[in-house]
């Protein structure tokens, strides 16, 4: 671990999988709009065309899904620091105050309602506006989030920040 005092938690996978999933989209991406552009493919036959579109198409929205990679609760400025990929390869810091954080913890069934037995996702809010999420659904070959994590988590989360429950006016 590190020498500060802040309580940090971090994804047990590798922050690449993210940047070569980005990768792998963009190429099949940028080849067709270069095969638009000058109006003819560039020697691929037409079924393998058809499947880069339907690549492109059906996996361009995970760009820009919010996928926590790390959560510090800094103490000393009273602060909670969220750290997720921006369109695949950027790395964005949110820095939201104590008492502007909100979140809604709930598992595969719905919003939990009291103890956080079978916590999966934890969704967090500056002000009701959304930031980003956690979840310990398999990504890769091992867990990203332990449901343990999450469950000190909330409990830190329980002791400054508003929880929401089932709260459709959420931005």
């Amino acid at each position: 671990m590190n020498d500060s005092p802040n309580l940090i938690f971090t994804q047990r996978s590798s922050p690449n999988i993210q940047t070569i999933h980005g990768i792998i989209v963009c190429i099949p991406f940028f080849y067709l709009i270069v095969c638009v552009v000058v109006s003819e493919p560039l020697s691929i036959p037409g079924n393998l065309v058809l499947f880069m579109l339907m690549l492109s198409v059906t996996s361009l929205p995970a760009m820009f899904r919010r996928h926590v990679m790390r959560v510090e609760f800094d103490d000393k400025h009273n602060q909670l620091i969220i750290t997720y990929p921006k369109y695949f390869f950027f790395r964005h810091d949110v820095r939201i105050e104590y008492e502007a954080t909100g979140f809604i913890a709930f598992n595969d069934l719905g919003v939990l309602k009291d103890t956080p037995t079978s916590l999966s996702h934890l969704k967090f809010y500056n002000k009701r506006t959304y930031i980003a999420q956690i979840t310990t659904k398999l990504t890769s070959w091992k867990r990203d989030w332990q449901s343990e994590d999450l469950e000190k988590m909330h409990a830190k989360l329980k002791t400054f920040a508003k929880e929401y429950k089932d709260s459709p006016g959420l931005i």
